[in-house]
């Protein structure tokens, strides 16, 4: 009985995991995305756009001084606080850079590393907590 929960549990999970993939890989368009999604990827856009929305820096002429500061000051003060500075910094350093590829990469490598993230936190949740409150622990 207990193999049959298990392997039940693997099948579930991979089919879990796969539908996300599809997801990520086919259906990675902008005005799909769901609100906690949008916030990630307007964080993004935000600082690797380099557009100074709030015109701290209109005394400096476009130029890479003015790109730097815009860079830094979004990665300090900007984006969508819901999740916390460290959090969308994260998204921003690790997926930021795809934006010079193409909106839809973003999108699918930000997919990507929810899905690496997920996959860590079941590992973690098989390696250090007790079978029986390995369940409370991924709620």
């Amino acid at each position: 009985m207990i193999k049959a929960k298990q392997s039940l549990s693997i099948v579930i999970l991979f089919l879990y995991v796969g539908g996300f993939v599809y997801q990520a890989l086919f259906h990675n368009t902008y005005n799909i995305l769901f609100v906690d999604e949008r916030i990630i990827i307007d964080d993004i856009y935000n600082q690797w756009f380099l557009f100074d929305r709030y015109n701290r820096f209109e005394m400096l002429e476009d130029g890479i001084l003015k790109q730097i500061l815009i860079f830094i000051i979004e990665f300090i003060y900007g984006g969508d606080l819901r999740y916390g500075r460290i959090w969308s910094n994260l998204y921003s350093l690790l997926i930021g850079p795809f934006v010079l590829i193409s909106n839809s990469f973003v999108i699918t490598a930000a997919r990507i590393l929810n899905i690496i993230i997920f996959l860590g936190l079941l590992a973690i949740t098989k390696l250090f907590v007790h079978k029986k409150d390995s369940m409370f622990f991924l709620i």
